[in-house]
């Protein structure tokens, strides 16, 4: 389980032909992984599920992140 997590983590895409989640959260909020917050770190998963759609809607990117994060509590 802990492979695919980190093999998921790894070939995630910026759009920008840079790979990783660090290159994700750079793009999305100019800051390192270390540094985001939850409501952050759980954009990076639905980012993940549809980045060209996210990526020009920030507004759908946040609708979806509070949608995620509403079922899992």
């Amino acid at each position: 389980m802990e492979e695919r997590q980190l093999l998921y983590c790894r070939f995630i895409s910026d759009l920008d032909e840079h790979w990783g989640i660090q290159h994700v959260a750079q793009k999305l909020y100019q800051k390192p992984l270390s540094a985001l917050n939850d409501h952050e770190l759980a954009s990076l998963v639905v980012f993940s599920r549809s980045p060209t759609r996210f990526i020009s809607d920030r507004a759908k990117l946040d609708e979806a992140t509070n949608r995620l994060l509403n079922e899992m509590q």
